[in-house]
């Protein structure tokens, strides 16, 4: 019973899936999970790993109600150990997404989906600018699958949801934006603004490396603490910085445009025409769902809109 004999059988359970020998996958996955729940560190991070391991085994057999319970219950212990907004939460958010969306369960698969992009996207937005362009670029290709699923659920529908189009402009050129964030602070020149600046940035760095650096050797309770204070902090920084800067007051604005607002700014008689390259998620009809049925999770044809 011993962590170490649960991590083995977790690393085997993912090779026997990739092996294309699901049912031996899940079994031992399961002893896995069965392990941690009795173990004095059921509540760890590598407990986290495990449940979320053994969802996607389940989810890829049709097992959709017992994938949830599985990622609910890592999301339980990561949501404790690195805080609500951390990307790790995003990512076992977007496997709920998509296990209730496979199980018929649109509007709560749609809200997931979109929570898990909105995580993701703040915290991109917070590190990118402290990366090289290269990191900045890679972090991004690894970046959850929010906005495919939402995507995926939204256009099934003849009129998608205004929150999906929201999701959608709210991360076009993110990677961009932010690196060209890096020399807004130049923008305004007076000796106030830019002291604020740079007070600033100092306060959305340490959040980064708060989130990035994780809880490292800390209890959670002590790195949670440290989270929200630097994130207090940054909120701060940023009120004084608007409050001064009429250039970072229309940054803020900018962020938060929205499908609305690019619909009132076109002149009548007008149309725009967007395209997005996205992974789709091969829903089923509600009807065809339920306990056996394989799943397709995984597998993701392109498609534009």
């Amino acid at each position: 019973l011993h962590r170490d004999v649960a991590r083995t059988l977790t690393l085997l359970a993912t090779t026997e899936a990739k092996l294309g020998h699901l049912t031996r996958a899940i079994e031992l996955s399961t002893r896995a999970t069965a392990i941690w729940n009795r173990s004095k560190e059921k509540d760890s991070r590598r407990a986290a790993d495990a449940m979320v391991v053994h969802g996607t085994l389940e989810a890829s057999q049709g097992n959709y109600q017992d994938a949830q319970a599985s990622y609910d219950r890592a999301l339980l212990i990561l949501r404790t150990i690195v805080g609500p907004a951390h990307p790790s939460v995003a990512a076992a958010q977007v496997s709920l997404a998509e296990a209730f969306a496979m199980d018929g369960q649109a509007p709560e698969a749609l809200r997931l989906a979109l929570e898990a992009e909105e995580i993701d996207s703040g915290s991109m937005r917070l590190t990118l600018r402290y990366l090289s362009e290269r990191q900045a670029l890679g972090y991004a290709a690894r970046r959850t699958r929010g906005l495919d699923v939402a995507l995926s659920i939204g256009t099934r529908d003849d009129s998608p949801s205004s929150r999906v189009f929201d999701a959608v402009i709210h991360g076009r050129a993110l990677v961009l934006d932010e690196m060209a964030g890096r020399h807004r602070g130049a923008v305004d020149s007076s000796p106030e603004a830019r002291q604020l600046w740079t007070a600033l940035s100092a306060a959305r760095q340490r959040l980064a490396n708060l989130v990035v650096r994780g809880p490292a050797q800390l209890q959670p309770q002590q790195y949670l603490k440290l989270l929200d204070e630097a994130r207090r902090h940054k909120e701060l920084a940023e009120r004084a910085l608007a409050d001064a800067s009429a250039p970072f007051r229309e940054e803020l604005a900018r962020a938060r445009i929205g499908l609305d607002d690019v619909r009132t700014s076109l002149p009548p008689d007008s149309a725009l025409l967007s395209f997005v390259r996205y992974n789709r998620l091969a829903l089923a009809p509600p009807s065809t769902v339920g306990p056996g049925r394989a799943s397709s999770m995984g597998s993701y044809p392109t498609r534009t809109i």
